[in-house]
């Protein structure tokens, strides 16, 4: 195995089987956030303004979805 294939096996265990993967369900859990909330969060934390379509692509996911879960994080005061 290459250093490049190396490097992408860690990165993947890291995201898919890491630690990290419990903690967000729990917080999500604990504090009833959806994964969908969550993720755009995380896009939010990360960028300095972003348009709601920027959001969707970078999620993956339709742009009415985006205005849903902007919508609850408005509710809640997240965003």
């Amino acid at each position: 195995m290459g250093v490049a294939e190396d490097a992408f096996e860690r990165l993947r265990r890291i995201v898919f089987e890491g630690e990290h993967v419990e903690r967000m369900a729990a917080l999500g859990v604990r504090m009833k956030l959806s994964p969908g909330v969550i993720k755009t969060l995380m896009r939010l934390a990360k960028a300095d303004g972003v348009s709601m379509g920027e959001m969707a692509r970078g999620i993956g996911c339709d742009p009415s979805y985006i205005t849903a879960l902007v919508d609850d994080l408005d509710e809640r005061g997240l965003a």
